[in-house]
């Protein structure tokens, strides 16, 4: 549990995307879309938003590559 105030003057922030490569976690219903996909998508995203403000965000995986 965090209990530490939210800082004010920004900081670094890591954003773990989860699977990649082969392991692509789970798929949708009609088979579409992969979860490795979509979490990469929304690390992304959430990387752009912040760009241009106090917080530096950290990606644990920018690209979908096999590191095995």
């Amino acid at each position: 549990m965090l209990t530490a105030a939210p800082r004010k003057t920004g900081g670094i922030v890591v954003i773990d995307a989860g699977h990649g490569g082969p392991n692509f976690g789970t798929l949708s219903h009609d088979k579409k879309l992969k979860e490795k996909d979509l979490t990469l998508d929304w690390a992304l995203r959430i990387q752009k938003l912040l760009e241009g403000t106090a917080w530096k965000a950290v990606l644990t995986r920018p690209v979908d590559l096999d590191l095995g």
